[in-house]
């Protein structure tokens, strides 16, 4: 199986590397953060289009599917397929698994992706039972992970949230906050990122083919 990933910025292909390597899988990772800093700058219609251009690059590899990792890309893609190649949003994955919880505290390290997310998020969610979820944000501590301070960075996490843990389960919809969700898995938290959601994606997909 080939697998295109579309990534919004490079330390984010560690974190897929590992979950997508079988002996048949074949990894394409494509990364082009310069669409978040035109968003800003242009209409929706003009974004979108250079979304289904780079898109379309990516299908001439030929993959089976494509997975888009970032919120603010998958934002300004409508269709479901593009060359009869699948596009798969893991913000998607991530919101299906979240469905059976009433209640959820989403936390963010980077305050940019917020808006998307939790807009992605009440579309996907519309059509349910309404659902209580609150926002947080840890501020400044995104700057590390940008260089490459992992450790300081998932410490100043799991510092955040053990000082105040909720009594629901916990989201990080980032994915530079796994490695914090495991060390908080080990004090007795639930925790839900879009790793787990992909995971079990790619058990279900690997079965049917």
């Amino acid at each position: 199986m080939n697998i295109a990933v579309l990534h919004a910025h490079h330390s984010n292909i560690d974190y897929m590397e590992p979950l997508l390597a079988t002996k048949t899988t074949k990894q394409l990772h494509y990364v082009d953060p310069g669409l978040l800093y035109i968003i800003p700058k242009h209409s929706t219609l003009r974004i979108k289009k250079l979304v289904a251009q780079q898109l379309a690059r990516i299908a001439e590899s030929n993959p089976d599917l494509i997975l888009i990792t970032c919120t603010n890309y998958a934002l300004y893609i409508e269709d479901p397929s593009i060359s009869e190649i699948p596009i798969i949003k893991l913000d998607d994955l991530f919101f299906r698994s979240l469905q059976s919880f009433n209640k959820a505290s989403f936390y963010f390290t980077n305050p940019q992706t917020v808006a998307g997310t939790m807009k992605r998020m009440n579309d996907y969610t519309k059509n349910s039972i309404p659902k209580n979820y609150q926002t947080h944000v840890i501020e400044g501590i995104f700057d590390w992970i940008m260089a490459n301070e992992k450790d300081k960075y998932d410490q100043a996490i799991v510092q955040y949230i053990l000082e105040k843990p909720p009594e629901h389960v916990i989201a990080f919809p980032q994915l530079s906050m796994s490695n914090a969700a495991k060390i908080l898995r080990q004090e007795g938290l639930e925790v839900l990122t879009p790793i787990d959601a992909l995971e079990k994606y790619l058990y279900s997909y690997r079965k049917l083919q």
